[in-house]
């Protein structure tokens, strides 16, 4: 009651002799390094002068256009304008490898103007010490965008996280620290808004290597109870919304929100019960969820007050626009019909020529500039540029003898690399089902550890979240090397330092596999953002059904009623990465098969269930697979590893093997054996597309 109460005298705190004055705040989320329009991004580059059909989406000088329009359309109307982004400003594109010596994304945003932005999950994935070295190479050169992070606690202990904690300001008034547990900017009116950057439970679950910082944790439980931890972010954000509303007498509260909405299941979305249980905060800018979300007006629980709602999409596709007057008497109100969400498109003219310049000496780098080096065992043996070395390990070029080389008078000459053609769109993502995208990826890992490993491994595993985008055929149908990492361009190795994630290779029992399988479609079947944990599988397929019970750890792994998936069946060859062909006949789970009068789902009893199988993935399926419980083994001796990194897979030259350098081989790889093109069985549209994970039951999601 005490919280409410002062919570509601803050409310009338200004003087009644005030005018009213209006806000306009324009905002974006998940950009994800999404400079150029897509797809492919080769369109895009050099941006065209005139107006388009509308067929590139996004684009950062397109966006940079719409912005200063809106600004002036705001300032010719007597508001203020602010302009925010609810994080995940990077990783996405070939844009971030360059993130911990350039600083892209903090930077070209700052150049555009944004005057607040929070941290997402994806800002950590390189790391809390990455994170904080690309800010201060921001903070270098044109400055780094001041940065809210309520939720954010460091370790007492661990000291990984202390160059970023030399950061963060506790107070909101240190200007010299740019990170912030709460922030208050005036706007040119006088308005003084105050600003709370959040990082909601499913955004933290889905940030393994922001370790050792977290954000809401309850003491009580993991990451994993989400309930848990919306209860304590309830309770962290509560005490600043307060401070700013008590102590800083601000005029209104923005929450940055990397929390993310749910469109099927309006309650369950995290900004939704934001808006619902913390009370003094006027609007959420929404991210996280990638969703198209129109401004939505959300009554407070404990105040009656409205709380705005909206979230823009991703990748620069869109921005929002919300209105807002603040009365003499300290009333916010919202102009529902000024609320949008504007489209950046290629209608709009991208005319920015500092982000042309930018992007043009970001490319010019990545193609020439020497920095890894030939042999990884040998830090001084001769050095190739990121596109040179990742081009030759993709197309199977010996690196010391015959290395694809930058030609520096052709721009982009590597960046949008030509490795196959599509003359169909390869749709990446699907909610609960494969996409077809989805399935290539699983297609490549399997087939790269096949070129190491011949006739020894069983199955790839992928989580579908991995894969983040789609292959348009746009212009030329060309897929280009920007297009392929920009589909795949999560994680990093904490063995190398290099962006995106290593392919591991592990032994796993055969009961083990069907309860990782069993276990990720229960969690991905929670919800749609979950979903991101569907595993998508190549050599196996599963079918589950949805009205059996949920798998149990502590029950018995034999009994064929524990758990939902009924049946797994392997390729009966991996002939040049076409996992096509299964053996109905012997398939190595079933709940339907019987030895006798006995249930025999494994097909051998005991034997069969503990049957070792080497399964490929990424490191992040790998590292999950471990956090979980499943103990992986080394594939030649059958001990356990001490840990998911032992897992990477080496070449003979011992480097590793990435996503999208796998991917990328495989795509070249498969456009040559079929005439120059990708092949049918990727097109979604052909009514023959294989499914490898096929929900037999009653209650398919």
């Amino acid at each position: 009651m005490r919280a409410i109460l002062f919570a509601s005298l803050s409310f009338v705190a200004c003087s009644s002799s005030s005018p009213s004055r209006t806000l306009v705040l324009l905002h974006t989320n998940d950009e994800h390094s999404h400079i150029l329009g897509h797809s492919p991004e080769v369109d895009d580059f050099p941006a065209a002068k005139t107006a388009g059909s509308g067929a590139i989406k996004g684009g950062l000088a397109r966006r940079s256009a719409i912005l200063k329009a809106e600004r002036d359309k705001a300032a010719a109307a007597g508001a203020a304008s602010l302009t925010v982004s609810a994080g995940d400003v990077m990783m996405g594109t070939l844009v971030q490898v360059a993130t911990t010596v350039a600083a892209p994304d903090f930077r070209l945003m700052k150049v555009m103007g944004y005057d607040v932005m929070a941290l997402g999950n994806h800002e950590f994935d390189y790391g809390p010490g990455s994170l904080a070295t690309a800010i201060k190479v921001a903070m270098a050169a044109e400055g780094m965008i001041p940065t809210v992070a309520t939720n954010l606690h460091f370790s007492a202990t661990d000291a990984a996280d202390d160059s970023l904690e030399a950061l963060f300001d506790e107070t909101g008034k240190d200007a010299g620290k740019p990170v912030h547990r709460s922030l208050v900017v005036a706007a040119s009116n006088g308005l003084r808004v105050g600003f709370v950057g959040i990082v909601g439970a499913d955004a933290a679950l889905k940030a393994p290597t922001k370790s050792p910082v977290t954000f809401s944790l309850a003491s009580c439980c993991g990451e994993t109870n989400s309930a848990a931890t919306m209860s304590q972010l309830f309770s962290d954000l509560q005490p600043v919304v307060d401070k700013l509303r008590r102590e800083e007498k601000v005029d209104l509260v923005v929450a940055l929100s990397h929390s993310g909405v749910n469109l099927k299941d309006f309650e369950a979305g995290e900004d939704i019960q934001i808006a619902r249980n913390v009370s003094g905060i006027d609007v959420i800018v929404s991210g996280h969820s990638h969703d198209l979300f129109p401004a939505t007006l959300v009554t407070n629980e404990r105040t009656g007050r409205q709380v705005l709602v909206q979230q823009a999409g991703r990748y620069g596709e869109a921005l929002g626009r919300i209105q807002l007057t603040v009365s003499g008497e300290g009333k916010v109100s919202f102009d529902m019909a000024q609320a949008a969400i504007i489209p950046v498109d290629d209608t709009t003219v991208a005319a920015d020529v500092r982000v042309d310049l930018f992007l043009a000496g970001l490319i010019g780098s990545l193609e020439g500039t020497p920095a890894i080096p030939i042999n990884p065992l040998d830090p001084s043996s001769k050095r190739l540029s990121f596109l040179e070395y990742t081009l030759s390990e993709a197309e199977g070029r010996p690196l010391a003898t015959d290395p694809i080389k930058d030609d520096p008078a052709v721009p982009g000459d590597l960046y949008f690399r030509t490795l196959g053609k599509t003359g169909f769109k390869v749709q990446g993502t699907r909610v609960f089902k494969e996409g077809q995208g989805q399935i290539m990826a699983a297609d490549a890992e399997l087939w790269a550890a096949d070129q190491i490993y011949p006739g020894g491994n069983l199955a790839a595993v992928f989580a579908a979240g991995a894969f983040r985008g789609d292959f348009e055929k746009g212009k030329s149908g060309n897929i280009s090397f920007a297009d392929i990492f920009r589909v795949v361009p999560l994680g990093g190795s904490p063995i190398s330092g290099t962006p995106g994630y290593p392919l591991c290779r592990f032994m796993i029992l055969t009961a083990e596999l069907k309860g990782a399988l069993d276990l990720l479609i229960t969690l991905s079947s929670q919800s749609e953002s979950n979903s991101d944990f569907f595993l998508v599988t190549a050599g196996i397929k599963y079918e589950y059904d949805m009205s059996r019970p949920v798998f149990s750890l502590s029950g018995d792994p034999f009994d064929p009623n524990n758990g939902r998936v009924t049946r797994i069946v392997k390729t009966a060859n991996h002939d040049n990465g076409v996992y096509e062909t299964y053996d109905e006949a012997n398939p190595i789970y079933d709940v339907n098969r019987k030895a006798g009068s006995t249930p025999d789902p494994f097909g051998g009893g005991a034997a069969a269930a503990l049957k070792p199988v080497v399964v490929v993935s990424n490191l992040y399926v790998a590292v999950l697979s471990y956090l979980g419980g499943v103990k992986l083994r080394d594939p030649a001796t059958g001990k356990l590893f001490a840990n998911p990194y032992q897992s990477i897979i080496h070449r003979p030259d011992g480097s590793e093997l990435k996503d999208f350098e796998v991917l990328g081989g495989y795509i070249k790889k498969q456009s040559e054996l079929n005439g120059g093109t990708l092949p049918a069985r990727y097109d979604a549209t052909v009514s023959t597309q294989s499914r490898r994970a096929i929900c037999a039951g009653s209650k398919c999601p």
